[in-house]
């Protein structure tokens, strides 16, 4: 999300039509540096949790304090499928922790 955008109390787009599983990176590097050698091939790191942009923008905007109103949905004319298949090989994590994570880390 735009933070610079929404804290000068400006209008953020997010797609309501793109949907993605995100996960945070520090999730993504924790994951890289305890794992790095386990596997070999493609390995998919997502959350379970499918959401889209749109409200994953209010979603982050809300756990920031700012005022979600300003996220306004838009929609995309390209691919509107982003999830990360986890399918065989793969780890899941939870897209909340991973926000939580994220803020917490942020305000230090």
């Amino acid at each position: 999300m735009g933070f610079t955008n929404s804290k000068k109390k400006e209008i953020v787009t997010g797609y309501s039509n793109v949907v993605f599983n995100p996960v945070s990176v520090r999730q993504l590097s924790d994951y890289l540096s305890k794992n790095l050698y386990q596997h070999t091939g493609v390995v998919n790191i997502g959350t379970t949790a499918q959401i889209t942009k749109y409200d994953f923008l209010k979603l982050v905007a809300l756990l920031n304090n700012e005022d979600i109103n300003l996220v306004e949905p838009t929609l995309y004319n390209g691919i509107s499928d982003l999830t990360v298949p986890l399918e065989n090989q793969f780890l899941e994590y939870t897209l909340i922790d991973g926000l939580l994570d994220l803020f917490k880390n942020n305000k230090k």
